[in-house]
């Protein structure tokens, strides 16, 4: 195997995002259960609220288990592959810095104006994150003269800076207008945002999902 190092971090980095995945899809149960769990309440309904509660407990868990071993895997799996391509090097960077803004969040958790340009930090960071990591898989399927997978990572940039930059839009227009108009425009950019995020998610796991098996081959 010709690069070794990167053929184990970047299958690190693909099962941690297998987590991620599903660590996320959990939280999304967790928070409709809690809304079950506000309507039983409203209906005076024990039984409901119950399972709602104990269902969004589970999943709620279950989900902060699953995101915090895959953001540990991730890293591990980017510091080794870093051992190879260069590109990782930054993309660690760009976690830690994203995990400083993530802890300065919970601090700054009253001050909404600070909280807010921390988690727009946090989504440049995490952005950065994904760019250095594809164009990291890109250098090495240049090495080996795999151009069909350097052409896909070239795809998968633009389709992820439109979504990061509706996300952070979303942020933004949500945190300086609190009137009702501004508020719904909010609201569509989260909407689409969302929608455009779990497709960019399966995209970028089949990337690198090709990226192992193109590393794997060499």
């Amino acid at each position: 195997m010709k690069f070794q190092n990167a053929a184990n971090g970047v299958k690190k980095i693909f099962g941690a995002e297998i987590l991620g995945l599903i660590g996320t899809i959990c939280m999304i149960v967790t928070a409709l259960l809690g809304v079950l769990a506000y309507a039983a309440v409203k209906t005076e309904s024990g039984e409901g609220l119950l399972v709602s509660g104990i269902g969004a407990a589970v999943f709620g868990i279950g989900g902060v288990v699953l995101l915090l071993i895959g953001y540990i895997i991730k890293i591990v799996g980017v510091n080794k592959a870093s051992n190879d391509e260069p590109s990782f090097k930054t993309a660690l960077f760009f976690i830690i810095f994203a995990l400083i803004c993530s802890v300065g969040m919970s601090f700054f958790s009253g001050n909404e104006v600070i909280k807010t340009l921390l988690d727009s930090f946090n989504q440049v960071a995490n952005l950065a994150v994904t760019v250095f990591i594809i164009a990291g898989i890109r250098n090495l399927a240049l090495r080996v003269n795999r151009n069909d997978i350097d052409a896909k990572g070239s795809n998968l940039y633009k389709i992820i800076v439109v979504i990061y930059a509706l996300i952070i839009i979303s942020k933004i227009i949500t945190a300086i207008f609190n009137n009702t108009t501004s508020s719904m425009i909010a609201l569509i950019f989260v909407v689409i945002a969302g929608i455009l995020q779990i497709v960019q998610y399966f995209l970028y796991i089949a990337f690198l999902c090709k990226g192992k098996n193109m590393l794997a081959e060499n």
